[in-house]
């Protein structure tokens, strides 16, 4: 037993020390000037500089905590990289975190899939560890998803274990990590409340809190301001109010990116410096009802699952709703759908259900070309063909996928579909 033990830690750790040089070497040797050079780098420099006080001195900063204090352990590297203009360091050293998060999920997947048994938790290790959308998100991009992945996944584990103050202290970090996370509160209420006590769930939802709290105060010292948390969040929420940023979404299909969600749908006048027809009832209009929709759907399916006695987990419900915020609403970037890979992931490591390793393949596919068809449109020349034709293409199909992996949720709510829980609430 003891030998198999250290066969199968052995065989984890080759496949962790791949993920690792594919990824720590990519990452240093692909220079990518696109969002790092604005944000990352400066970010990491000024924490070196001002520490908690960041948030008052740099203007640009529009990421909850966690990042920028994880910036701050490699504020000296970064800054002698750019002086020096060595670029491979400087591109090491700023997307080590994102990486190192990433490895992170690595061994989160190999981990819960070994509940089931060795090899299937060694498959999944290897199959996060080769997945192509992964590594271009953290290496090639330098981008941050990879953190609030990491604690979605960690969210929605403590939830299959019934453990949910452990959840939504993860909820809350994940919330310090990036503002895509809040899109998680309504399934996190719905969670506590519907289905465990008053007195277990009042304390899971104050236990977050306190999370929350203790992680933007050393930052609301430093600034000097106690509303310093909901400037950024409801601040991140209004900063770009278009149809689409490049998104492989529903209004991917039309190419409306940077188009105003002014834009009407009836009534309005023609705006004489764009030409556009805005104000009366506006997209950003309709897209309020289409999220009031989504959480209707959300709040029947934790319905229906309780009816029907349906053991839907936590990931499922979250998969439904970041997937239609994704497809169906305005202001969603390119990269916006990562996380929903993550929990399609989950439904794998701890479901039944076959097609989702197939919905698994499909959406990395999807969220691969989005991102290298984006960027490579923004930092290299002759891409621009490529983006234009890729996006309404793969868009479609991103919209077919999303119909079906709703359906998928609405009949395991109402018993209908494979059970990917088979535990008793408590």
């Amino acid at each position: 037993m003891k030998s198999d033990r250290w066969t199968e830690f052995f065989r984890f750790g080759c496949i962790l020390l791949l993920a690792a040089g594919v990824r720590l070497v990519i990452a240093a040797e692909f220079y990518n000037p696109f969002d790092l050079t604005p944000y990352n780098i400066p970010w990491a420099i000024g924490m070196g500089k001002y520490g908690f006080s960041v948030y008052s001195m740099l203007e640009n900063l529009d990421y909850p905590p966690l990042f920028p204090f994880l910036l701050w352990s490699v504020a000296r590297p970064v800054a002698l990289a750019e002086a020096a203009q060595d670029s491979v360091m400087l591109m090491f050293w700023i997307k080590l975190w994102p990486v190192l998060f990433d490895l992170g999920l690595t061994a989160l997947l190999w981990w819960l899939g070994r509940r089931k048994s060795e090899t299937f938790g060694l498959t999944m290790a290897l199959c996060w560890a080769l997945n192509p959308s992964a590594i271009f998100n953290c290496a090639v991009w330098g981008q941050t998803d990879s953190l609030l992945m990491f604690f979605i996944a960690l969210c929605a584990a403590a939830f299959w274990d019934r453990r949910p103050v452990l959840g939504t202290v993860w909820f809350a970090v994940g919330c310090l990590a990036k503002l895509q996370m809040a899109y998680f509160a309504p399934v996190l209420l719905l969670e506590l409340f519907v289905l465990y006590r008053p007195k277990k769930a009042v304390t899971a939802l104050l236990s977050g809190i306190g999370v929350g709290v203790l992680g933007w105060l050393p930052f609301m010292i430093g600034s000097r301001s106690l509303t310093l948390p909901f400037d950024i969040y409801f601040g991140g929420f209004d900063k770009y109010n278009y149809l689409d940023l490049n998104a492989f979404n529903l209004y991917g299909i039309f190419s409306a990116n940077w188009v105003p969600d002014q834009l009407s749908i009836f009534g309005g006048a023609v705006d004489a410096e764009t030409g556009l027809r805005l104000g009366g009832f506006t997209f950003a209009h309709l897209n309020t009802i289409v999220t009031l929709l989504l959480l209707g759907g959300v709040c029947f399916g934790y319905w229906a699952a309780k009816k029907y006695r349906a053991q839907v987990p936590f990931f499922l419900h979250g998969l439904y709703l970041l997937n239609g915020i994704f497809i169906l609403s305005t202001k969603m970037h390119e990269r916006y759908q990562m996380p929903v890979l993550i929990l399609v992931m989950l439904c794998v490591v701890f479901g039944t259900d076959l097609r989702y390793r197939t919905a698994a393949l499909v959406l990395t596919q999807i969220t691969f070309f989005n991102q290298v068809l984006l960027l490579f449109y923004r930092i290299r020349e002759g891409w621009e063909p490529a983006f234009t034709v890729g996006q309404p293409l793969v868009s479609v199909l991103n919209v077919a996928l999303f119909a079906v992996l709703t359906v998928w949720y609405f009949k395991a709510c109402t018993g209908k579909g494979v059970p990917l829980s088979g535990k008793k609430r408590k």
